[in-house]
């Protein structure tokens, strides 16, 4: 059997204890075509990464709240509780996957 997900996750904090890593693996399960990691920073903002898998440009959805990056890593930071910007994000997030998440697609 594989490694158990508790290990995955703490390899994932990678040096200093940082967190970002998690992120990356739900990428690695079949199926998932975007994944999402919302951290409070401070003074009242969350930080949001952005990762997807295939077609979904998740630098155009980070874009809707003043981030960027690249087609399959972004990050925005945004104002707000943690129950706000979840809200927001998850909500523009099944929209945009609905509308087919700003991939090209191929005539």
């Amino acid at each position: 059997m594989g490694e158990r997900p508790t290990r995955r996750v703490a390899a994932a904090r990678g040096h200093g204890g940082r967190s970002d890593g998690i992120v990356e693996f739900p990428r690695s399960i079949a199926g998932v075509r975007m994944a999402l990691l919302f951290r409070h920073i401070a003074n009242g903002r969350v930080k949001v990464s952005f990762r997807s898998m295939g077609e979904v440009d998740v630098a155009a959805l980070a874009n809707q709240f003043g981030g960027g990056g690249h087609h399959r890593a972004a990050g925005a930071s945004i104002d707000g509780t943690m129950a706000e910007v979840e809200d927001k994000v998850l909500g523009a997030a099944r929209i945009f996957l609905g509308n087919g998440g700003g991939g090209s697609k191929s005539a």
